[in-house]
């Protein structure tokens, strides 16, 4: 039974791992409606232009005529969310079944206006819908069987007897076929972007602590031209005597040590603006806050870390002062931070050497 739930509502995934992938599926949904809508504008109206030209005016085309009317409203609506990035819970679901709605209602129509024709439009919309829309399995079914329903009351007050009874013992096949084909489709794309995302955030994330790595910090912060604004100050960190830990007390009293800096400059600098570049380094950027300010909340980093015995030496760098590249600003951060590191060292009466690291 919980398998079961787990299909109809989580497309076979878990609860969080929808929770997780469903803003690009909100996203992927309004892209989707943008590209559909128009393709569909498009192909209404140039079948009621080739219509009118090849037949001439029937009654017919008014249902042509309101089908591009509508579905090019449709699209400039969803073009407005489209474009202005506005991807709420509601909207993608509330605007995916709009469209479902709009294609099925036409369907409906030229089943009625051709009452001895078998409705193979309606048949073939009806299993197409879930391959084009996604959405969770239970809704689209329940959507579905509702639209079933409008189907079987309006179109037997049009169409002949006869149609009617085919209709209507195919109806059955059709539904179970869309039944399928949504779970089947649904659960692939969920599992697609599933591992697009969590392949993202291998190549992004540091495992361990949680904040982005040294691809992400190479990508955002090394080329010049990927920020129009310069950042303010960089902060260089590396946590003092990780090997000597290791070597004590095993490497999980390690991992927990480099967990507690990178959370403590999560909490100063954010985690998407702080990063993990090598075993045991560092490095957090800000333009929202003052040099005072950050020495002022550093030195009370200090202080906590210090309260677990962990050490942990600084340098600080900044666009205030005489440099001429990003890169500048970073190497004079990391010479700082080797410049403390070794004076952290000298104390404890250990000989430290200063390392080069180049990032270009």
């Amino acid at each position: 039974m919980e398998k079961i739930k787990k299909w109809l509502l989580y497309s076979g995934i878990s609860r969080e791992q929808l929770r997780l992938i469903l803003p690009e599926v909100q996203r992927r949904n309004i892209k989707n409606l943008y590209i559909y809508s128009l393709g569909m504008s498009v192909y209404f109206i140039a079948f009621l232009i080739y219509a009118i030209v090849a037949t001439g005016f029937n009654a017919i085309y008014y249902l042509y005529m309101a089908d591009a009317v509508i579905m090019t409203i449709f699209f400039f609506v969803v073009r407005y969310f489209y474009k202005k990035k506005i991807v709420s819970k509601w909207v993608p679901a509330f605007l995916t079944y709009v469209f479902i709605a709009i294609i099925y209602a036409d369907a409906i129509m030229i089943t009625c206006l051709f009452p001895n024709r078998q409705s193979s439009a309606f048949f073939v919309r009806l299993v197409l819908m879930p391959v084009v829309c996604m959405d969770m399995p239970l809704r689209m079914m329940c959507f579905q069987v509702l639209s079933v329903v409008l189907f079987s009351i309006i179109t037997p007050f049009y169409n002949l007897p006869e149609v009617v009874a085919l209709d209507e013992s195919e109806l059955v096949s059709y539904i179970i076929i869309s039944f399928i084909i949504c779970i089947f489709i649904s659960s692939i794309h969920t599992r697609e972007i599933l591992h697009e995302l969590n392949s993202e955030y291998l190549s992004n994330y540091d495992v361990l602590t949680g904040v982005k790595n040294r691809n992400s910090f190479e990508n955002e912060h090394i080329p010049e031209n990927i920020k129009k604004q310069p950042i303010n100050y960089y902060i260089y960190a590396d946590v003092n005597g990780l090997h000597e830990l290791n070597n004590a007390h095993g490497h999980e009293a390690g991992d927990t040590m480099l967990k507690t800096v990178a959370g403590g400059l999560s909490s100063i600098f954010g985690a998407d603006c702080s990063y993990r570049i090598g075993g045991d380094e560092f490095i957090s950027f800000t333009d929202r806050m003052s040099r005072e300010q950050i020495d002022k909340e550093i030195q009370q980093l200090c202080l906590e870390l210090d309260k677990k015995d962990y050490h942990v030496s600084f340098g600080i760098a900044g666009s205030d002062e005489d440099f001429s590249s990003r890169q500048d600003i970073i190497k004079a951060a990391e010479q700082r931070m080797y410049e403390a590191k070794k004076r952290y060292y000298e104390k404890k009466g250990v000989e430290f050497g200063l390392r080069n690291r180049k990032f270009d």
